[in-house]
């Protein structure tokens, strides 16, 4: 994991395409966890994702990803990101969701939890109950069994065992994060907080990057940093 030519984060354990996947949501929740922390953040240009189009995973993805590809797990932590940063900016990301019908840009409808980020950053008198999807999302994290992000792609199986899948975690974090730095957490993030406890959370992060990421070592020092603010 490296912060490269652009100020973006990018993953080294494959090679291109593959490690500017994440990149919007990489670099998304990092700002995230420095604006919760008081830590500078002016040296991420969060706009390089957005296009008139619609958001990018990376600002030079391959010909075959665009707009189209970007999913809600890529928008939910932007949003946070631009709201504590640059709320003109994220206004532009909420206003495209609005005028695709809340559509993301592979099609997807907006999930609650997604609505919940797009809620928090309007200040919506609906918080609490919008935050009531992190409180299920933390249930869900309970349960045996997982949703399948890639049913939509390959349904041979829209379920799949719930070890090993600490992927989505990150954005549970950062769901948590962003009510946090914004000071407005709602009985329902209380709620998945004691579902869900801190040393879980940073055992998830750690499980999502080791072994497989190489220089992850400043990353995760930035969440065992941030987790004791959030909890």
């Amino acid at each position: 994991m490296i912060i490269d030519s652009l100020g973006l984060i990018t993953l080294q354990q494959e090679g291109p395409p593959g490690c500017w996947g994440d990149g919007c949501a990489e670099a998304s929740r990092y700002v995230t966890l420095l604006s919760l922390l008081g830590q500078p953040t002016d040296t991420i240009n969060l706009s390089l994702f957005i296009t008139p189009q619609g958001v990018v995973r990376y600002p030079q993805p391959p010909g075959f990803w665009g707009p189209g590809d970007t999913s809600g797990d890529q928008i939910a932590p932007l949003i946070a990101a631009t709201s504590l940063t640059n709320p003109q900016l994220c206004q532009t990301v909420m206003a495209q969701l609005d005028n695709n019908d809340f559509r993301t840009g592979n099609g997807t409808l907006a999930n609650p939890c997604l609505m919940a980020q797009m809620a928090r950053a309007e200040g919506n008198m609906l918080q609490q109950l919008w935050d009531i999807s992190i409180l299920v999302q933390a249930l869900i994290f309970k349960l045996p069994f997982a949703w399948n992000p890639n049913a939509s792609i390959n349904p041979n199986s829209w379920f799949i065992s719930s070890a090993g899948q600490s992927s989505g975690y990150l954005n549970f974090i950062n769901f948590l994060a962003f009510a946090t730095a914004k000071k407005n957490s709602t009985i329902a993030c209380w709620l998945a907080k004691k579902v869900i406890s801190s040393e879980k959370a940073m055992t998830e992060v750690t499980a999502y990057f080791v072994p497989s990421e190489p220089n992850v070592e400043w990353m995760l020092n930035l969440y065992r940093q941030a987790l004791p603010k959030i909890w």
